[in-house]
């Protein structure tokens, strides 16, 4: 058993082996790269999902850094999402993590991360604009049958 999980498969082996071993085969689409962004990708990364796929368009502020924990002052002026995946892989060098660079604001934006970056199982909504994104999101994840789960200071 590979040592970096052992304590979590040991966990899941009691109960539900073959479904953590699903979990580690998903593809995982994280909007925004923000303080939940930073946190869910992180945890997903350490947790074992194997395929993040990261959209956002920021760069680091200095007023990021009270809050989004991959970030420092070292970082400021750099692409936020380069920045999350050299972190990520720091932690664990086996997730494939895709960058893509846009701020999403329709529907056909996530429709082309799919036609270009293949399935995606489940969506985090870590991204508060445009002040409709909940809409989009639902609207996109419905009509392809994809759970998600939405948060930020919008919800």
């Amino acid at each position: 058993m590979d040592s970096r999980y052992s304590r979590t498969k040991g966990y899941y082996s009691l109960f539900y082996n073959e479904e953590y071993n699903k979990i580690q085969n998903k593809t995982v689409l994280v909007l925004g790269a923000g303080a939940l962004g930073c946190y869910i990708s992180l945890s997903l990364s350490m947790y074992g999902v194997r395929k993040l796929i990261v959209a956002d368009y920021d760069i680091i502020e200095p007023s990021n850094l009270n809050r989004q924990i991959l970030y420092t002052e070292s970082d400021v002026g750099k692409e936020k999402i380069n920045v999350l995946s050299e972190k990520i892989h720091k932690y664990n060098s086996d997730v494939q993590v895709v960058l893509i660079s846009i701020k999403v604001s329709s529907v056909e934006e996530l429709e082309k991360i799919v036609a270009e970056y293949g399935s995606i199982d489940f969506i985090v909504k870590a991204i508060d604009t445009p002040i409709d994104i909940i809409k989009i999101v639902n609207q996109f994840a419905v009509s392809h049958k994809i759970s998600y789960i939405s948060g930020g200071f919008n919800g």
